[in-house]
């Protein structure tokens, strides 16, 4: 859910930093649409690691001042350059921070090795397609669709695992 705080962070980046208004009916849809993740997600900070919650934060506002920085200033490079350089970053650094922490553990079952490779192509699609809708919709619009990956999130985890919808995610 931290994580998803980057939708009304692009939306206070770009009212203060841009100075781009955002019309009232955008931030209506904006708080909606967050209020809807909180409530599916049902998530709590009681039981947090403060680690945990500055990681997920510092996601949150990279992934929104990225949004409004390419939108701004990258205009010009074509997202799938612009993400493959960057995953490429990413992939390295994540390698080796793994190997380093000597705590792979792969999946047991043909279903987990059926949700990892799932999570890994849909995220490797779905973040130069993030980035091809900022460059044509703009950061904020394709911020607030990005609220729908944790609805497919859970219905993935239904049709997957037969993991259960709790009555206030349903």
């Amino acid at each position: 859910l931290l994580f998803f705080t980057f939708p009304p962070m692009v939306a206070i980046i770009q009212t203060l930093v841009v100075r781009e208004a955002i019309p009232l009916p955008k931030l209506a849809a904006l708080s909606v649409a967050f209020g809807g993740v909180a409530t599916m997600l049902g998530a709590s900070l009681a039981n947090s690691h403060p680690l945990g919650v500055a990681l997920a934060l510092g996601a949150a506002v990279c992934a929104a001042w990225s949004s409004v920085w390419v939108m701004r200033k990258l205009r010009h490079v074509d997202p799938l350059v612009l993400t493959f350089n960057m995953a490429s970053v990413a992939a390295a650094l994540l390698c080796v921070i793994t190997i380093s922490a000597d705590k792979v553990q792969a999946p047991s079952t043909a279903t987990g090795w059926l949700g990892l490779t799932l999570v890994v192509s849909l995220q490797a699609c779905s973040i130069p397609l993030f980035y091809a809708a900022i460059a044509r919709i703009g950061a904020l619009k394709s911020a607030m669709v990005s609220n729908v990956q944790p609805l497919v999130s859970i219905v993935a985890a239904f049709a997957l695992y037969q993991e259960l919808l709790t009555q206030t995610q349903f």
